[in-house]
């Protein structure tokens, strides 16, 4: 009789496996494989930061320009002309709102598919064209 009760424990495990794997098959597979549901093992998701959105408790809308301590350094170390416009934080700050303009393109090639009337658009790379940042300094 132990031996049948064993049997039946075994036949049970099986089956609740194999009803798993029924319900969500995909998650099945790639966890079987050793894949997480972004599909590359090892690398969870994490949110892109971001700077931009309101301002702070002081209401302060002003564009700052902040770059390494080195390039900082080697750009404006010895200038005194922009002695009035440099912060303790190696950045450069808008006294007023500037213009922000960010190009970019997306290239695409284009592939004729057989029996169709229009080629298929691929999406082939993107670029970033200009960052131009332009405003008033008034003096």
């Amino acid at each position: 009789m132990g031996i049948f009760t064993k049997a039946l424990q075994n036949i049970g495990s099986i089956v609740r496996v194999a009803g798993t794997g029924g319900v969500n098959a995909v998650q099945s597979r790639l966890a079987s494989a050793g894949l997480f549901p972004g599909g590359i093992a090892g690398i969870s998701r994490k949110p892109l930061g971001s700077n931009a959105g309101s301002p702070g408790s002081t209401g302060d809308w002003a564009v700052k320009l902040t770059l390494a301590r080195q390039t900082y350094s080697d750009l404006f170390g010895a200038s005194g002309v922009t002695a009035g416009l440099t912060s303790s934080d190696n950045g450069m700050r808008f006294p007023t709102t500037p213009f922000i303009n960010l190009q970019h393109t997306s290239n695409y090639n284009q592939i004729g598919l057989m029996h169709n009337n229009y080629p298929y658009q691929a999406y082939q790379n993107s670029q970033v064209q200009q960052i131009t940042i332009s405003g008033d300094f008034p003096v």
